[in-house]
């Protein structure tokens, strides 16, 4: 008898699970009749019926992958495994593969497939599949099936592969070596396999194995090779046959979700996530070639999936969800960790420096270039991401990224521009890469107490520059988005100037402190002269200090209804003026409490700008004329002296905003304190703001 699986003494305490005697001689009745008709049928003397027989039993031992996981008292596994017990080995059955041709040669290899992957599920069964695929490796057998790969026959070719496939799985791929030393890698027929898809592939439902295609197995054979359990040693291997791994990303995005996921997540896990594979070698591995399938893929699926869903939205039919339409979302998570995962990017070759690493760079760069080239952001947040790490990771890169984006910086009030300019100024705010300006071989050998010395000699200043600023805005484009009617358009331009602008700043002063440490004449060192020249550079590529002097002005709400400003004088109007909830700023007619917080925004965004023109960019303050009303306009709004005594409620905005002011006020170097703004002197502004003010930041401040 079989004993049970089953504990059936449970209600009389916990007791020991009831082991199943393999030794034993008798199985039940149904599975020792099947095995009597499988002993009859492969003993036929016609070679027809044996066939026939084969494409039988292989039928009753198929598993769909909807019927995961099988228990161990499913038939199909009983039957497995007491048929390898009852014949160890199964030879009957390479004797009949040995006398097929090879047009029925499909018929023994599909059951050797299926009995190998019953035999998988239970422990107790693998003893007896190790002894198969013993046989299986023998010289006449292995060389049978390896030729297998030239057939003309497609679907002797699909079952070569799934034995293949099944052996390097079988017990957590304890013959993973053999099968890998033994397959034939060099055959010219293996890589045209790799395009051998069904013409559903992409069909939703279909999964890994339901129903495989060449392809599919192939791809899954070879990721076996690579997934975390196998040993680092075939991994190297495997990378260094030339196209074996790279081929597999080819066309990925035609492959289903299941199957493309799954190259992606062994990519990941198995090469990136393991330790001992050198760091060049993964560079190697994950070079211009696979981004480059993995980019071209990526932006295919996204157009077919546009024109697609175009045609669904004209003809009133999107209740189907397309199953391609995770394709571009998994593609840029994995593209995103592959390139831009600390310890494991790019980032680590360029800052560490010396050794293999710095040897690689030039190398990373080209592929992170090409990389960049077919990102298209301007709509995607993925895509954007993933530009965002790799500047971030080689800011080299920026000033070719601003030209071949494709990006729209020309300011208009539309929604693809502020998409765009929210991006530049993201890029523009990226940390500044002051650790360039250190000497790269002395990187590894410093410690962190003493950091390397700095090079001689500054990067290209006008490289640096179109990093700051980009390249396709031109002064004149400032100037227009700093005078737009739009509040959103002034406020997006001016906080991308102002990033540039404190990025100039940040830099500079790096770069005086690389002039100071290698003691250079100020005025023929070359870090000294770079300085001067980046500062001056960018001066004339922004606006003058008088558009921001204007922006303060005409976002103030310091000013009476009926007053202007005039060199820092207040001067009325003729006539009353009248009281007017219209914001004469807006030429829709937009009332004043409508436009009361983009009119905050702008004016913290221009308080900032003054105060960066004058403490990164003294030389350009210094050759424009700005009336002093200007220069404290951000303290006296919400000044209750200038508004005739109304209490009015004042936005947080505000306080940054005064606070801007008298960091500014520190940055001034002569400044005529006893100069009236109204009837009273900037000294006397100052001071009552800084009395009256609830908030202790501008309380303590100057």
């Amino acid at each position: 008898m079989v004993l049970s699986r089953t504990n059936e003494g449970a209600a009389d305490g916990p007791r020991k699970r009831a082991k199943y005697d393999r030794s034993l001689n008798e199985v039940s009745p149904t599975i020792a009749k099947e095995l009597r008709t499988i002993k009859a049928s492969l003993s036929a003397s016609n070679p027809q019926n044996v066939t026939s027989a084969l494409y039988t039993l292989a039928q009753r031992l198929v598993v769909r992958e909807d019927e995961h996981p099988l228990t161990l008292e499913d038939s199909r596994v009983l039957l497995a495994g007491a048929w390898s017990q009852a014949s160890p080995g199964l030879p009957e059955l390479f004797d009949i593969w040995a006398r097929c041709t090879p047009r029925e040669a499909s018929a023994p290899i599909s059951v050797l497939v299926r009995v190998l992957f019953l035999l998988n599920l239970d422990q107790d069964n693998r003893p007896s599949g190790s002894t198969i695929i013993k046989s299986l490796l023998l010289s006449p057998n292995i060389h049978r099936l390896t030729s297998y790969f030239g057939s003309t026959e497609k679907n002797l070719c699909f079952w070569a592969c799934r034995l293949f496939g099944a052996v390097s799985d079988f017990n957590d791929g304890q013959f993973r070596k053999e099968i890998f030393d033994v397959f034939p890698w060099g055959h010219s027929a293996l890589w045209p396999m790799l395009s051998m898809r069904r013409k559903d592939a992409n069909a939703e439902g279909n999964g890994l194995t339901n129903p495989p295609d060449i392809r599919t197995t192939l791809v899954l054979l070879i990721l076996s090779f690579i997934q975390p359990s196998t040993h680092t040693s075939i991994k190297l291997s495997l990378l260094d046959k030339g196209d074996a791994f790279s081929s597999i990303f080819r066309d990925i995005g035609k492959d289903s979700y299941a199957l493309a996921r799954r190259i992606l997540d062994v990519s990941w896990e198995g090469i990136w996530g393991d330790t001992r594979i050198p760091f060049g070698t993964k560079i190697a591995a994950f070079g211009d070639q696979v981004l480059t399938s993995v980019s071209a893929s990526r932006r295919r699926v996204e157009l077919e999936l546009t024109s697609k869903h175009r045609y669904q939205n004209s003809m009133a039919d999107t209740k189907k969800k397309d199953p391609k339409a995770n394709h571009p979302s998994l593609i840029s998570r994995i593209t995103f960790s592959w390139r831009c995962v600390p310890d494991l990017e790019v980032a680590s070759a360029l800052k560490a420096g010396g050794g293999t690493l710095e040897t690689s760079t030039p190398a990373i760069i080209t592929s992170l270039r090409k990389t960049t080239t077919m990102l298209i952001p301007n709509d995607d947040l993925r895509q954007q991401e993933l530009a965002l790490k790799i500047l971030e990771a080689a800011p080299e890169l920026i000033p070719g990224f601003w030209q071949t984006s494709n990006m729209t910086l020309e300011p208009r009030l539309s929604s693809r521009w502020i998409t765009n300019i929210a991006l530049a100024t993201k890029i523009v705010a990226l940390p500044s890469p002051v650790w360039s300006f250190r000497s790269t071989t002395a990187r590894s050998a410093s410690s962190s107490a003493s950091p390397p010395p700095y090079v001689h000699s500054p990067p290209p200043i006008q490289a640096i520059l179109d990093s700051i600023l980009p390249v396709t805005l031109s002064k004149a484009a400032l100037i227009k988005g700093l005078r737009s009617p739009s509040a959103v358009v002034r406020h997006l331009t001016a906080s991308l100037l102002a990033h540039s602008i404190k990025k100039a700043g940040e830099i500079a002063e790096e770069m005086q402190r690389a002039s100071e440490a290698l003691e250079e004449d100020e005025s023929m060192g070359s870090w000294a002269v770079g300085r001067k020249e980046l500062l001056k550079d960018l001066s004339s590529r922004i606006p003058e200090l008088a558009e921001v002097a204007r922006m303060l002005d005409l976002e103030g709400g310091g000013r009476k209804a009926g007053e202007n400003t005039e060199g820092g004088k207040i001067k009325k109007q003729k006539g009353k003026a009248k009281p007017s909830t219209i914001d004469p700023n807006r030429p829709d007619g937009a009332t004043a409490s409508t436009t009361a917080a983009p009119s905050t925004l702008v004016h913290e965004v221009a308080s900032r700008l003054m105060l960066y023109y004058h403490k990164y960019l003294p030389n350009a303050v210094a050759e424009s004329y700005v009336g002093v009303r200007n220069i404290i306009a951000p303290l006296l709004e919400g000044d209750q002296s200038q508004r005739g005594g109304t209490k009015e409620k004042q936005p947080p905005l505000r306080t940054v905003s005064q606070l801007h002011g008298l960091r500014l006020l520190e940055e001034v170097e002569s400044y005529d304190w006893s100069v009236k703004i109204g009837t009273k002197t900037a000294l006397y502004h100052v001071l009552h703001k800084q009395m009256t003010t609830p908030h202790a930041a501008i309380r303590n401040a100057g």
